[in-house]
């Protein structure tokens, strides 16, 4: 495996582009070479796998990582509670050294509630427009300034 991913991460190199590598599951044990392979960032957590400030912890000096909010917990939390945890622990985490970037630990799924992915998304924004992070009162979910439709398949 690793040898094809070594062929991909050089041409993405070539390309003058960051190669970011996806990949579920509990992969501490091939970390160590999917750096050395090149790898530029990782996306992909689950927190019963590991928490994300694990993640930053082991591998945040190295390497860019992404993600952050278990699906589980956008799943199920409330609109608000979601967007006062990316708030909180989004205004913590923006300063890692390599780089971080907000978002699903793993995917948007379309049986979650829309809302709490907006809630997200606009927690996103606001942080981005604070330099201390701490825009809203805890709790206070802003009105969405858009609509986001999902289609069924």
């Amino acid at each position: 495996m690793f040898p094809q991913y070594r062929r991909v991460i050089d041409l993405v190199h070539q390309a003058g582009r960051p190669f970011i590598y996806h990949s579920c599951g509990c992969i501490f044990e091939i970390m160590e070479d999917a750096i050395a392979m090149g790898i530029d960032a990782k996306h992909s957590n689950e927190d019963a796998i590991a928490p994300f400030e694990r993640w930053l912890n082991d591998y945040g000096e190295r390497i860019g990582l992404l993600g952050g909010f278990d699906m589980d917990f956008l799943c199920a939390q409330g609109e608000s509670d979601v967007y006062s945890a990316v708030l909180e622990q989004g205004a913590a985490v923006r300063a890692a050294p390599r780089g971080y970037a907000l978002g699903s630990g793993n995917s948007i799924p379309d049986y979650g509630p829309i809302e709490h992915d907006l809630a997200m998304i606009r927690a996103a924004r606001d942080l981005r427009r604070s330099s201390a992070g701490d825009c809203r009162e805890p709790g206070q979910v802003p009105a969405p300034a858009y609509q986001v439709r999902r289609e069924k398949t």
